[in-house]
């Protein structure tokens, strides 16, 4: 599978989430960072390895409520390894009324393709990270080999 089959099976499966590129992100975070919320929804040891700077983590009822907590004037993004849990995490919310929920369309392993900074730790890190867990040999294909990590690197 390549990225544009991927891109078009989550858009396809997912028609309610509205996709947010990397490109658009960027420019999200550099004009209002404060205002974007960045939730990592993969499970705790693939977030362990690497996140966006600033992303939480949570999965299920502890989305919702990390959602809840947050202003509504927040823009969510959701991501996870290529956009498919994401979307549906994203779908999910909108469902639930939430309108300012968008996927990262090709989620970190295009955003770390893209030579973008990751780090490691909690939310508030700033402990650079190279690598991202390649979720399984399948999905992994579409993450640089030099990426690929399924355990943290030591700093």
């Amino acid at each position: 599978m390549d990225w544009n089959e991927v891109k078009q099976l989550v858009r396809t499966t997912f028609p309610d989430a509205p996709q947010l590129t990397v490109e658009e992100l960027e420019q999200l975070l550099a004009g209002n960072s404060q205002q974007t919320l960045l939730i990592d929804v993969r499970d705790p040891s693939e977030y362990a390895v690497s996140h966006l700077p600033g992303a939480h983590c949570a999965q299920g009822q502890d989305l919702e409520r990390r959602i809840k907590t947050s202003a509504e004037s927040y823009v969510v993004v959701l991501y996870c390894s290529v956009g498919y849990r994401s979307s549906k995490a994203a779908q999910k919310l909108r469902e639930l009324g939430w309108s300012r929920v968008y996927n990262l369309e090709g989620s970190i392993f295009e955003w770390a393709n893209k030579g973008n900074s990751l780090v490691q730790g909690g939310p508030a890190s700033q402990t650079p990270s190279h690598v991202v867990h390649p979720f399984d040999d399948h999905w992994g294909q579409l993450l640089d080999p030099e990426l690929h990590s399924y355990e943290p690197l030591s700093p």
